[in-house]
């Protein structure tokens, strides 16, 4: 059972550098991009378990919550 909070995280694509990113998480620490906003996906999903095993918090799969900022060009 996963007792440990959801982490919401909002993603922005940054039109100069051609990436996405996460611009906001609430889960310290967790700083990414990526090329696509799948691969951003699966890279927070991956970092996000890392960072909470380094600091003792035990979950298999976390729970995330992304919120996609593009603007309209």
């Amino acid at each position: 059972m996963n007792t440990t909070l959801p982490v919401t995280i909002r993603a922005e694509w940054d039109e100069d550098a051609q990436v996405w990113y996460i611009a906001d998480s609430t889960y310290p620490g967790l700083v990414l991009e990526s090329p696509s906003l799948d691969l951003l996906i699966k890279n927070a999903r991956e970092a996000l378990a890392e960072l909470r095993e380094l600091n003792g918090e035990h979950s298999a799969d976390p729970d995330m919550e992304m919120v996609v900022h593009q603007k309209a060009a």
